[in-house]
């Protein structure tokens, strides 16, 4: 923020300086000018209310000013953000079209993904649902070791710890995948 004392009004085409100076104190004419309460009745002097309130109107003047800057320098927000999220369209159209090229050329060679699978229904019978698809140890002709781990701590029965190779490798069909389970019982 700018150490002008002005800031915004300075900048804001609506809400100026000038605006800011339009309320003026009342001032009484009286003995009373300068003071805050009329010592005679106790009452708060007008001029002390006209203080106040001129005070307020001239932080109105300077948070519609503030609001003014906002809105100017927000516009172009919903602009960048449709260019943003027809650039993610495309990038994802692309890479879509880039995976289906890679899983046509993957199922020429006879090669599979290893599947992350989360558990060990979808090892047995794949999952379709969620948007991923992870399809059954069978249905993609891999062959599954088990390598049983015994009661470990906080960790749910049958509950898997690991998958080799890695989900997302590259494996030859008939391949042999290591999946790493706990077993409480």
């Amino acid at each position: 923020m700018p150490e002008d004392p002005d800031y915004p009004m300075t900048e804001s085409e609506r809400w100026t300086r000038q605006r800011w100076e339009e309320p003026s104190t009342l001032k009484a004419h009286t003995t009373l000018s300068g003071k805050v309460m009329n010592p005679d009745t106790l009452d708060v002097t007008v001029e002390a209310v006209g203080r106040h309130v001129t005070s307020l109107l001239r932080e109105r003047v300077r948070a519609f000013a503030w609001l003014e800057l906002l809105d100017r320098r927000t516009a172009p927000l919903p602009d960048q953000l449709d260019r943003l999220e027809r650039g993610v369209i495309e990038i994802q159209r692309a890479l879509a079209a880039q995976t289906e090229m890679l899983s046509a050329m993957a199922a020429g060679l006879g090669l599979v993904a290893v599947p992350a699978w989360l558990s060990l229904a979808e090892i047995e019978s794949g999952d379709s649902m969620g948007g991923l698809e992870r399809p059954s140890a069978t249905a993609l002709g891999l062959v599954v070791a088990y390598d049983h781990q015994r009661q470990l701590p906080g960790r749910e029965h049958e509950e898997l710890l690991g998958i080799q190779p890695a989900p997302g490798t590259l494996v030859q069909r008939g391949s042999t995948v290591t999946v790493s389970i706990n077993l409480n019982g």
